[in-house]
C-alpha cells in the first residue's frame, strides 16, 4: 500500500514537472499545500518503517529451569562399637570401646566405680550443693589408685572428658557444676605412691522418676567408657 502511494505521488510530481510539448499546469497555493502535505505524510511513513526495520528485535529470554536439590537424609552419628570391652549400650546408641582408666589416660593411675548415693544436699569443707525443688542429687563415687611407688598428679581440669548420665535408656543428663575438691571434672590432686583417694561426679535427677536403669557415659576423643550404675 505504501509503495503504491509513493509511486502515485512521484507520478503526480513528474506530471507537474514536465515541460515541452505539454502545456504547463499551474496549481493554486492551496493545491500545492495539499500535495506537499500528502507527500510529506507518505515520506514520513516510509521513514518510520525504515527506522523500525533497522532496530534489531530484542531476543526473547529463554526460561531457565530451577533445579531444587533434594536433601539427603543424614544418618545419626554413633560411637564406633569396635573393641567394646564390656558390652554396655545406652539409649543414645553409644557403645563402649574403653574402660574409665583408658579414657583418663594417666600413667600409673587406675579408677574404679564403687557406688552412688541419692541425697538432697552434698558438701565438703569449702563448698555445698543443694538439690533443686522436686529433684535430688546423685553422687557417683570412684576410687582412684596410684599403682606406682612415686606420687602422681591427677589433674583433669583441662582434660576435655565428658560425663553423661543415661537414665532408663534415653534420658540424658549433664553433671552439676561444683567446686568440691574431689569432683572428677575439675580435680587437681596429688596421689601418693600406692595411695587410693575417692573422687565423685554429681548429677541432679528428678525425685519422682522411677530409675529402673542408669548408665554413666564417660568419653574423650574416640574413647568411650560406659559404667552400669543400676
Amino acid at each position: 500500500m505504501l509503495k503504491k502511494r509513493l509511486l502515485l505521488s512521484l507520478a503526480v510530481v513528474s506530471m507537474f514537472g514536465l515541460t515541452g510539448c505539454a502545456s504547463s499546469i499551474r496549481l493554486t497555493e492551496n493545491e500545492n499545500n495539499i500535495i506537499a502535505e500528502y507527500l510529506s505524510g507518505v515520506l514520513l511513513s516510509q521513514q518510520r518503517s525504515y527506522d523500525q526495520a533497522l532496530i534489531e528485535p530484542s531476543p526473547t529470554p529463554i526460561p531457565v529451569a530451577t533445579v531444587t536439590p533434594t536433601p539427603s537424609a543424614e544418618k545419626p552419628s554413633t560411637v564406633s562399637n569396635k573393641g567394646n570391652t564390656n558390652g554396655h549400650q545406652t539409649g543414645a546408641n553409644i557403645q563402649a570401646n574403653s574402660d574409665f582408666t583408658e579414657v583418663i589416660g594417666i600413667k600409673n593411675l587406675t579408677i574404679e566405680y564403687t557406688g552412688y548415693d541419692i541425697v538432697n544436699s552434698f558438701s565438703d569443707e569449702y563448698f555445698s550443693l543443694d538439690a533443686s525443688k522436686g529433684k535430688q542429687l546423685m553422687v557417683i563415687k570412684f576410687n582412684v589408685k596410684n599403682t606406682s611407688k612415686n606420687a602422681t598428679k591427677l589433674q583433669l581440669t583441662d582434660a576435655g572428658i565428658q560425663y553423661q548420665l543415661d537414665i532408663d535408656m534415653g534420658t540424658i543428663l549433664k553433671p552439676q557444676l561444683t567446686f568440691i575438691l574431689n569432683d572428677l571434672r575439675y580435680i587437681d590432686l596429688e596421689i601418693g605412691g600406692k595411695e587410693t583417694k575417692e573422687a565423685i561426679v554429681i548429677f541432679e535427677v528428678p525425685k519422682k522418676q522411677e530409675m529402673k536403669a542408669a548408665n554413666l557415659i564417660i568419653s574423650k576423643d574416640e574413647k568411650t567408657a560406659i559404667i552400669k550404675l543400676k
